[in-house]
């Protein structure tokens, strides 16, 4: 049985952090949708629920691995970022190069300063 398995996700993109992300949720979209009387509420957080299991099922037996690991690259990409900026919050601003879309951290209360790219040089003007 377990050789069976393991055949039928051969070539597949299999659970992911991106396909993780979208699955807990709707299954708690789906227990507190048990839990409401009003009938609007109840069918629109099923609704939810059902979309999101089918779209992160979807990405599960995708067999476009490129397309689905691109997608998660940039998912990954996003919340370390985020998770980045939320831990140095107090010490450093997080600005994107208008020209190459590169990030750079500068530490705040500098005023106003002028951030050279690291990657493409460009020079551009920014508030600390």
């Amino acid at each position: 049985m377990k050789q069976k398995i393991r055949a039928f996700f051969y070539g597949r993109n299999g659970a992911d952090t991106l396909s993780k992300a979208i699955l807990y949720p709707a299954l708690l979209l789906l227990l507190a949708g048990a839990f409401f009387d009003a009938g609007w509420l109840k069918y629109s957080l099923y609704f939810l629920a059902v979309a999101g299991l089918v779209y992160s099922y979807f990405r599960i037996f995708s067999r476009n691995l490129y397309k689905r690991q691109n997608e998660n690259r940039v998912f990954r990409e996003f919340f370390k970022i985020m998770r980045l900026k939320w831990r140095d919050r107090k010490t450093y601003r997080y600005y994107r190069c208008p020209k190459c879309r590169e990030w750079m951290r500068v530490p705040r209360g500098r005023g106003s300063i002028t951030i050279t790219c690291r990657v493409c040089r460009f020079r551009f003007e920014k508030i600390s």
